[in-house]
């Protein structure tokens, strides 16, 4: 996939192409820029995904920051030319550090960096900003698995 320039963005349809995910569980909303090593890309999240976190004020989950991360991660391995038969859905956080707070409908960028690829291991960091501030910043590691095994 080609680098996107500051002009175009892949919408929904085009990471519909890539990822496996769908519905509400679908949480890369744009691609802002792509290209092997490097990914930036927005979302936001609905106040009915985040329903019944925290009752007086709606807050958005880490958790979900976190999994928008990794969808982020898994669409830049797997856009690339080399790894069209395979998925990237198993993604474990090594640390993820939770700086400040999302609120639903609030816009985020997510920029992830491949630090290296080993043996079909990917590791990466990853940071979340919300208008320039850092809400969640991490390191996880992604395996890529054959299209074949089930996803």
């Amino acid at each position: 996939m080609e680098n996107v320039n500051n002009d175009e963005s892949l919408d929904l349809e085009k990471i519909k192409e890539v990822l496996p995910y769908r519905g509400r569980w679908l949480l890369l909303k744009e691609v802002l820029s792509v290209d092997k090593n490097m990914i930036r890309a927005r979302t936001w999240f609905s106040k009915n995904l985040c329903e019944g976190h925290f009752e007086k004020r709606l807050i958005v989950p880490g958790a979900l920051i976190s999994e928008a991360m990794k969808q982020t991660a898994a669409f830049m391995v797997m856009s690339s030319d080399s790894v069209e038969k395979n998925v990237l859905p198993a993604i474990k956080r090594e640390t993820f550090n939770y700086k400040g707070i999302v609120l639903p409908e609030e816009t985020i960028e997510i920029e992830v960096k491949l630090l290296t690829e080993k043996n079909g291991f990917y590791f990466f960091e990853g940071e979340a900003k919300k208008e320039k501030n850092t809400v969640l910043e991490g390191k996880f590691v992604g395996v890529k698995i054959n299209k074949k095994e089930g996803l």
